[in-house]
């Protein structure tokens, strides 16, 4: 008489479907997993970005501000938010009435950015010497 193995059936053998299945959810649970995790590090980068923008917008904007309400002087304004800090370094350019700016941003999580933007002041009645 035969042993059986009881790894079959009446029908025959039946492991290597039994493998070939958890094998092929293995692979779908491990891929899954992985695209999870990338998902979740572009959304954190997503975010940091948007912070990077909004904190542009709000440093040039508090910029044009102080720029009409007040008269400055310096080469270089820190403005800091909740968010993060931006440095801006001005400089003048050849066109009478345009500024050259120097936004240095750094996020609260640490992540910066440079970016150069020029800035018409005709509308602002500054006198670009006094930079």
């Amino acid at each position: 008489m035969k042993k059986q193995l009881s790894f079959t059936n009446s029908l025959g053998f039946i492991l290597s479907y039994v493998l070939f299945l958890i094998m092929i959810i293995f692979i779908v649970l491990s891929a899954s997993i992985h695209i999870y995790k990338k998902e979740m590090l572009m959304t954190h980068q997503h975010i940091e970005q948007q912070k990077i923008e909004s904190l542009i917008q709000i440093g040039i904007t508090m910029f044009k501000e102080e720029l009409v309400t007040e008269d400055i002087h310096t080469e270089k304004v820190t403005y800091t938010f909740p968010d993060g800090t931006v440095d801006i370094l001005v400089k003048p350019l050849d066109k009478e009435d345009a500024l050259l700016l120097r936004l240095t941003i750094e996020t609260d999580n640490d992540a910066s950015l440079q970016v150069k933007h020029v800035m018409d002041i005709s509308a602002y009645d500054v006198n670009v010497d006094s930079f």
